[in-house]
């Protein structure tokens, strides 16, 4: 699954991509061998692109592409475009059939949207925000929304308010909006 997390890097980071990968290496899942991994794979944004601000990637052309489908004509022409018609007569394609999206154009898949500026931002501004992360990794190490008990999830009842806590020792750092993959 896909989860959503904010890194919390120093503010003189002079490479943002840097700074989070130092900081989330200690939790690779791949490296650690005492249970403290917790992702495969991340980016920055992702997924998670734009929760921060009004920011929809889907909406942003930068983000589109011809649809590998149906080649642009928004009419898939195969056997699967042909059978689903004989159930739909009014199927088109279902690679470029995004209401929001011209005909014939997809929505890149979330690792391929641009970089949005608004995922990185000082804490100062993150930290009024109403969205919180299911994963806070701050340059004193990771907090999680829940935890593995070895049977199921405990969830911190009272995380908003440890996220909040947390962040208030870090206003003057820059807070990255990240998308990983336990």
């Amino acid at each position: 699954m896909h989860f959503f997390a904010v890194v919390v890097i120093p503010p003189d980071s002079a490479d943002v991509h840097e700074a989070v990968v130092e900081l989330m290496k200690p939790y690779d899942e791949e490296a650690t061998s005492d249970g403290e991994g917790f992702w495969d794979w991340w980016q920055i944004g992702g997924r998670w692109t734009g929760v921060f601000a009004e920011y929809d990637p889907v909406q942003d052309p930068e983000n589109w592409e011809t649809c590998f489908i149906c080649g642009g004509t928004s009419y898939r022409i195969d056997e699967i475009g042909n059978r689903t018609r004989l159930e739909d007569p009014h199927f088109t394609c279902n690679g470029c059939n995004d209401p929001t999206t011209p005909p014939g154009v997809a929505v890149k898949w979330p690792t391929q949207w641009r970089r949005y500026e608004g995922d990185i931002l000082p804490v100062r501004h993150a930290v009024r925000l109403p969205r919180v992360p299911r994963t806070l990794v701050t340059p004193e190490g990771a907090q999680h929304r829940e935890t593995w008990n070895g049977k199921g999830f405990d969830k911190d009842p009272d995380w908003e308010n440890t996220y909040r806590r947390t962040l208030d020792k870090f206003m003057d750092f820059t807070a990255v909006v990240v998308d990983y993959h336990d």
